[in-house]
């Protein structure tokens, strides 16, 4: 990074060399002193193309800022992409532009930001003197932090060699250098990493947490994961349990969390509450599916689950899948009943090791035609309870430790009666019914 300060005719401005992207935010641009602070100023107009001309240039940014609602690829993603890729962007200042209706959907999103290390954040709608202010700020920052930034890259580049001892007399230098504690939290964090690297984890653990206590609410996601995967390393999942729980807690919104609990379920063999998890997260943000896939493709590496049943498909087949199945879920929220069950049955034939889950939803779609038919009409056509009694005792016959398909068969057997179940049933379902309800029971 090379800054320097220049003065316009009045000698009031500082001027920035270098590269500041605006993504999805030329508004910032009227009015403001953006054009005035930085040599070049790069437009952007979305996140997926943002990210690209990063990686084309990593070093070459001096700044990002970003629409929290830019399209294809949002803010928030942008954010967590650049600070994850290749692990050694933590300094590259990137502000974050949000807007919000709801003071509770502000704060969620401002815990989200900033547990991924933005910077800043801009209010939409905003004035030009809040905008000044901001960009007077991240001046400062760049001026200020310019040789310390420098040291951090050295850093990481002694880690990623596995030069510890260089890593922390650099470290050393940084603290020194770091008199209004703008770095605290990444000097913590990355003494955190050197004595984990080393496999000293008990100091790292120490490191970590300081560095959590350091940091903006108490939030910043590479700490806790750090300490996540130091729970996994030595086997105590309820310590990396509580990380998570703890984690969510303070940023409930994130999404990241959902998928290493999924992660964590996962190495303990509990695949079910895995695919739950991932399926919750998927839904809700598409995008996350390659962590996904990066996740479980580690965890078949390191022999931790086998190449089948989960992660078995090639990506097309995965994509298909969540296709099929987002449709399924579309079409029941609609109250399509037999399309839901169309796709779902199309989703088990390309995934015919995951039929349980599969049989479990087509249950669950059964058995709300069945309520809303019941609901809407006399007719006492009970074909689709029998159908939805018949799919989850399928998925139990597959796996008895469904445990979310028993609750629902007996709030079925509950709620009708299971008398109504000899007429409807043959002689092996009325057994298997049984089996499966009295196994609730006595859990």
């Amino acid at each position: 990074m090379n800054i320097k300060r220049l003065y316009n005719r009045e000698g009031l401005l500082y001027r920035v060399r270098g590269n500041i992207m605006i993504v999805d935010s030329e508004e910032l641009m009227w009015g403001s002193n953006i054009p005035d602070t930085f040599q070049n100023v790069i437009k952007i107009n979305t996140g997926v193309e943002a990210f690209q001309k990063f990686k084309k240039d990593e070093r070459g940014w001096t700044a990002i800022l970003c629409n929290w609602d830019s399209p294809g690829t949002s803010g928030v993603e942008l954010l967590e992409k650049i600070r994850n890729y290749r692990n050694i962007h933590f300094d590259i200042p990137i502000i974050l532009i949000i807007s919000t209706n709801s003071r509770e959907e502000l704060l969620k999103k401002i815990y989200w930001s900033t547990e991924e290390g933005a910077n800043d954040i801009i209010l939409k709608p905003f004035s030009i003197y809040n905008i000044d202010a901001k960009i007077q700020n991240l001046v400062d920052y760049l001026i200020n932090a310019e040789d310390i930034r420098a040291i951090i890259y050295n850093v990481i580049k002694a880690i990623e060699l596995k030069n510890y001892d260089e890593a922390i007399m650099f470290l050393d230098q940084c603290t020194i250098l770091d008199e209004i504690r703008n770095h605290t939290h990444t000097i913590l964090f990355l003494r955190g990493k050197v004595h984990e690297r080393m496999g000293k984890y008990n100091i790292a653990v120490d490191y970590y947490r300081e560095c959590l206590n350091e940091s903006r609410y108490h939030l910043y996601a590479p700490a806790r994961l750090s300490l996540l995967n130091i729970w996994l390393t030595k086997k105590e999942y309820n310590k990396a349990l509580f990380e998570i729980r703890e984690a969510k807690r303070l940023s409930s919104i994130n999404p990241r969390w959902l998928i290493q609990e999924a992660r964590v379920y996962m190495i303990m063999g509990k695949h079910h509450e895995a695919d739950e998890l991932f399926n919750e997260v998927i839904d809700q943000y598409p995008y996350k599916i390659a962590e996904k896939n990066t996740i479980i493709e580690e965890l078949k590496k390191e022999g931790v689950i086998a190449a089948s049943a989960i992660g078995y498909l090639s990506e097309d087949k995965q994509e298909m899948v969540e296709k099929y199945v987002q449709s399924a879920r579309t079409y029941l929220e609609k109250k399509i009943f037999s399309e839901a069950l169309r796709f779902y049955g199309k989703a088990s034939e390309v995934d015919p090791k995951n039929i349980k889950k599969y049989y479990a939803s087509m249950g669950l779609v059964n058995w709300r035609w069945h309520l809303d038919v019941k609901s809407n009409s006399r007719i006492t056509d009970r074909k689709q309870l029998k159908y939805a009694v018949e799919y989850l005792m399928d998925a139990l016959n597959m796996d008895h430790t469904f445990t979310e398909v028993q609750k629902l068969l007996i709030q079925i057997v509950d709620i009708e009666g299971r008398d109504i179940f000899n007429e409807l049933l043959d002689l092996k379902g009325q057994f298997d019914l049984d089996k499966h309800t009295n196994y609730m029971f006595k859990k």
